[in-house]
């Protein structure tokens, strides 16, 4: 009912190509992997939803790739972020949206030479001029192509992984808890996310582009939170973690 599957890497991975292997992307190094990577996680299912069992099942994955792998210190997942843009760009940038993020200052991410480059581009590549840059954007990143045109990629590397950032780390439901489930899975279970480990282009599928824009994110799980939290589960758990 409840399942993880781990990589072990050297280092982050930090796209879903390098964990699946993809041959257009060069090979990770053979040395001894020091770093287990969440890439897919099942969650409780409904009838166990609110149970806890997150940071059991993390704790135990732990503990046996640990009993394994002696040599892994680093514990991260790489996370998809589902409904980056059906459910929040492609609103917000329509102006349909409320959220902390306003359409208004959507630009803010943008610097001045990100901004014209976009707008100059999409003039050049569709024939017309779009009335602002929410505009251009909605039809820039409506089309998954947009990946293959290095001028998009140059323009949107930086302003994406920012704005992915902010929706991270800043949008939150009525409980006061990150607005994207997955985030709120791995956050609420004690990982963090930084800037850093925001990956742009990390799922350039077609489904990984029209979910998340291509974006993928590291949740790390560090050491001295793993300990904590297998202290604290000893007290109450019927079970040894």
């Amino acid at each position: 009912m409840v399942f993880i599957e781990a990589a072990l890497t050297r280092g982050i991975a930090r796209s879903i190509h390098e964990v699946i292997r993809d041959e257009s992307v060069p090979e990770r190094s053979k040395r001894t992997p020091d770093t287990a990577i969440f890439y897919s996680i099942n969650n409780t299912q409904n009838g166990l939803a609110g149970l806890g069992l997150g940071k059991v099942l993390i704790l135990q994955v732990v503990d046996a790739i640990k009993k394994d792998h002696s040599a892994i210190r680093t514990f991260s997942s790489l996370s998809p972020i589902p409904g980056f843009w059906s459910r929040y760009l492609q609103p917000l940038l329509q102006g349909k949206s409320s959220f902390a993020l306003e359409r208004d200052r959507l630009e803010q991410f943008f610097s001045d030479k990100a901004r014209h480059g976009l707008l100059e581009h999409h003039a050049k590549t569709t024939g017309h001029r779009a009335e602002d840059l929410p505009s251009a954007l909605l039809d820039i990143l409506s089309n998954p192509s947009w990946v293959e045109d290095r001028t998009y990629v140059k323009w949107l590397k930086k302003p994406l992984r920012d704005i992915t950032y902010f929706y991270v780390t800043k949008e939150k439901n009525r409980q006061g808890k990150p607005l994207n489930p997955v985030a709120n899975f791995h956050m609420g279970n004690g990982a963090t996310a930084t800037f850093n480990n925001i990956n742009f282009g990390a799922n350039i599928s077609e489904r990984g582009l029209q979910d998340s824009c291509g974006m993928m994110v590291n949740y790390v799980y560090s050491g001295p939170w793993l300990q904590e939290i297998r202290r604290t589960m000893r007290s109450w758990l019927p079970w040894n973690v």
